[in-house]
């Protein structure tokens, strides 16, 4: 039986103290060389790479590695690889990584395995760390923008200049059963939108604020489950280009309303745990199978773990485990405009002051390669992290992969009957995978700045005006840092 082990060490690491990047710690520090052609430079015979995270980044790593050097066997690659112990953790790495990045040093190619490597993505671009790759992208013959996701491409994009490139992104999508709907005397279509989305959200908390083993998700459910939904709800609230500030989206409140509402659920009557996902793991049942067990008996009102790593596996797992006597309904996430809004995962960018810039941008290529993106198609046994890949076709084989097997799983208990997941839900997933209407970088710090200044207001100590008030002062502060 699978074991979901990445959603525990995503859900530990989730609000660390994450590094950022002063501007002004940087800004004569780095020269920033606009349009140049990196194919242009001369060859070096070096390149330096990180290798950090728990597990995840060295399974697409290695194999990128064995590929370039057949590729390039004049190119030492220098693999530093960092894998945490008691004396060094992430919080360790990111204050290393820091460090040697603002005296110009570290690793030609920066890969970010999460979404948390940095606090705030965009002042990272602004601070001139990366290189940017306009001009090498529209000159190399061997490249080929067109075989990729343009929208999640383009996120990587700031003020005019290429500084990222995606290697995997995510959207949100969500499990629920139409027997649950039923029950709660939720239209599906309420669904559609985020404000009705939330809005049934209170709802299936009133309807059972006395029931104790009722959680209303399987992953998150606290008052962070707001972080998640003001970064897929795409709701900006930074003007990072012209430093302005913008809380006045209506979402905002209705976000800032739930998260009241859930902390009035956990806490009045008093329930042990936050989500069922905490409460598996406390009672030693964290089974991959757990999400599905809890839809079907009715103590879970949606499963939200498919966001995280192997979001495409996972979807077809759990929702073929539910076709045999429930009705599973599939609900993506909708942003602010009711569309699909995906982040990206893993992404990677060439700094600017390194001398090995063409190995990098060969390796970035690399890890952008039809042998690597269609990994997780190559060998199904073994677990490659790679969320939803940036290359279209690999995206395609890899959801039609998965949709093949779905309904070969099996559970010694028999509790749980796995059925091959419908033709026409596969086709339609994997045309939401592909057909993202907007992308966004993740960047951490503001949102967390959110949490805490609407913390009063979750608590009630104080007016939502007030508490925005306060907000829109720190976060104006904030983007003069």
């Amino acid at each position: 039986m699978k074991k979901n082990i990445s959603n525990l060490i995503l859900f530990t690491m989730l609000f660390s103290l994450l590094l950022s990047c002063n501007n002004k710690e940087t800004e004569d520090k780095t020269t920033i060389t606009p349009g140049i052609n990196i194919l242009e430079l001369e060859d070096t015979n070096k390149l330096v790479i990180y290798c950090y995270g728990y597990g995840s980044l060295d399974p697409i790593l290695k194999p990128a590695v064995r590929y370039f050097e057949r590729a390039y066997n004049n190119v030492e690659i220098e693999y530093k690889e960092f894998p945490f112990d008691a004396s060094f953790g992430y919080e360790e790495f990111r204050t290393m990584l820091k460090s040697e990045l603002l005296a110009g040093d570290g690793p030609d190619l920066i890969i970010a395995d999460d979404m948390y490597l940095f606090d705030d993505i965009y002042k990272t671009m602004d601070s001139g760390i990366f290189f940017d790759l306009t001009e090498t992208v529209n000159m190399d013959p061997d490249f080929k923008m067109n075989l990729y996701n343009p929208i999640v491409m383009d996120s990587g994009i700031y003020k005019g200049k290429r500084y990222i490139m995606p290697i995997d992104y995510s959207v949100y999508p969500i499990l629920t059963l139409q027997e649950s709907l039923d029950t709660e005397n939720i239209e599906f279509s309420e669904l559609s939108t985020l404000e009705g989305f939330l809005g049934a959200l209170k709802k299936y908390m009133a309807n059972n604020i006395d029931i104790t083993d009722k959680y209303v998700s399987w992953m998150y459910f606290d008052k962070y489950l707001m972080y998640y939904y003001l970064l897929y709800g795409d709701i900006n609230i930074l003007d990072y280009e012209n430093r302005k500030v913008d809380l006045s989206n209506p979402n905002i409140k209705n976000l800032a309303d739930l998260s009241q509402n859930i902390v009035n659920y956990i806490n009045y009557p008093e329930r042990e745990f936050s989500s069922y996902f905490h409460e598996a793991v406390q009672s030693g049942r964290f089974y991959s199978d757990e999400p599905i067990k809890g839809l079907k008996t009715g103590r879970i009102f949606f499963n939200d773990n498919m966001m995280v790593s192997q979001m495409i596996s996972n979807f077809y797992y759990n929702y073929g485990g539910l076709t045999h006597d429930r009705t599973p309904v599939v609900i993506i996430f909708p942003d602010t405009n009711g569309e699909t809004t995906a982040v990206v995962n893993k992404y990677a960018g060439i700094r600017q002051r390194s001398e090995n810039k063409k190995n990098a941008y060969n390796f970035m290529k690399m890890l952008l390669s039809y042998d690597v993106q269609m990994l997780p198609t190559q060998n199904p046994n073994t677990y490659y992290y790679i969320n939803i890949p940036v290359l279209t076709s690999a995206t395609k084989a890899y959801a039609k992969m998965e949709w093949e097997k779905s309904g070969s799983w099996t559970n010694n208990d028999g509790s749980v009957i796995w059925e091959k997941v419908p033709n026409e839900i596969h086709e339609q997933f994997m045309e939401i995978l592909v057909n993202v209407d907007s992308c966004v970088l993740p960047a951490s710090a503001p949102l967390r700045l959110v949490l805490e200044g609407l913390g009063p207001y979750f608590s009630g100590e104080k007016t939502y005006e007030n508490c925005i008030s306060d907000l829109k002062t720190r976060l104006e502060i904030y983007l003069t840092e």
